[in-house]
């Protein structure tokens, strides 16, 4: 299931869709990210080696734990009235 799926499904629940929204950025980079390493077929591990990490953190990228800059993000869009998008495209 795709976030926009799970999203369509979560708004039908009352005051879900309000809080959706403040992690949307989140949430969608979070599913283009685990996609891309999908259709790549690149494991955590191979991953940790090509970006120069461990995979604790590829782990928590991918568990939705590693949110702080994504926050930062909606933040500054917040404040200039703008929406932020962030994509592997």
């Amino acid at each position: 299931m795709t976030w926009d799926e799970a999203k369509r499904r979560l708004e039908q629940r009352a005051g879900v869709k309000e809080e959706i929204g403040k992690c949307d950025l989140e949430f969608k980079m979070l599913d283009d990210f685990i996609t891309a390493m999908a259709e790549q077929n690149i494991s955590q591990d191979e991953l940790k080696e090509k970006i120069g990490t461990n995979q604790d953190i590829i782990s928590d990228i991918e568990s939705g734990l590693f949110h702080t800059a994504m926050e930062l993000i909606q933040k500054i869009g917040d404040a200039v009235g703008k929406k932020p998008v962030v994509r592997f495209v």
